[in-house]
């Protein structure tokens, strides 16, 4: 497994890092289909945190729930 990080951790960056795994696909690839579905993850919460009550209780979440889910950052799951 590859790691690739981003941010640096000495001058106060985040330090994320990315498991790149080992799936015959390059490690451009295996990168680039992480950062699609970290956008896809950013805006489908976007999408969650406005919907309203009702909405919510449909899908069985509160609104604080969706607001949790709302502020966790795009590349964590």
């Amino acid at each position: 497994m590859n790691r690739i990080q981003l941010g640096n951790p000495a001058i106060g960056g985040a330090g994320v890092w990315l498991q790149l795994v080992q799936t015959g696909r390059s490690g451009l690839d295996t990168l680039s289909a992480e950062i699609h579905a970290a956008i896809d993850r950013h805006r489908q919460r976007q999408a969650l945190a406005r919907l309203d009550q009702r909405l919510l209780r449909d899908i069985g979440i509160t609104a604080e729930q969706a607001r949790e889910e709302a502020r966790k950052p795009p590349w964590r799951y």
